[in-house]
């Protein structure tokens, strides 16, 4: 099935791949980033993504849209969630929203540390719903984590985060698993 077909111009990977209990719960003050492909250039307004329990207390908390440079395209708050459900959030543009064809994206979940309990979100999985010891090698296999950019199709940056980064100026990302279920529209 492609993205199209459901209405949404990209995605990070086809939602029929996911396995009920494989889910992720972020740590509160770190960017977690999935890369996603668009195809064909678009221009986008929403993020949409699924979490499988709503946390409590959500603070300082977005998803945002990097490209591979490290620069935040846009952002949004999350909203109130609503578990296992579809949900999308407007975005605020910072340095354009107007996407090229062929070119890999990023989306970025940061939960600020305000937050009381993290929401926990739906991520691709076995069919075990376990991920393996050798996942994030598997993951992002032939890259290399670079200082000041986003390479990997899943890593992780910073320990404080209260807000979106502007850039990833000043961070390497480490490459982990969680690839997160998420669409640009």
């Amino acid at each position: 099935m492609f993205p199209t077909a459901h209405n949404v111009k990209a995605w990070t990977f086809d939602p029929a791949v996911t396995f009920a209990g494989y889910n992720f719960t972020p740590t509160k003050g770190v960017a977690y980033a999935t890369r996603i492909h668009l195809t064909t250039g678009a221009t986008i307004a929403t993020i949409g993504f699924a979490c499988s329990g709503v946390g409590a207390g959500i603070a300082n908390s977005y998803v945002s849209l990097y490209d591979s440079a490290g620069n935040v395209r846009g952002y949004g708050a999350l909203p109130s969630l609503v578990a296992n459900t579809y949900q999308t959030v407007t975005l605020t543009a910072v340095t354009g929203l107007a996407l090229s064809a062929d070119t890999d994206y990023f989306v970025v979940f940061q939960i600020g540390t305000s937050t009381t309990t993290a929401p926990t979100f739906n991520v691709v999985g076995d069919s075990s719903g376990n991920g393996t010891a050798n996942a994030a090698a598997i993951m992002n296999f032939n890259q290399t984590p670079t200082a000041n950019t986003l390479t990997g199709r899943t890593s992780n940056w910073g320990t404080t985060l209260n807000t979106t980064p502007a850039t990833v100026t000043g961070f390497t990302p480490t490459f982990n698993a969680y690839q997160f279920f998420a669409t640009l529209n």
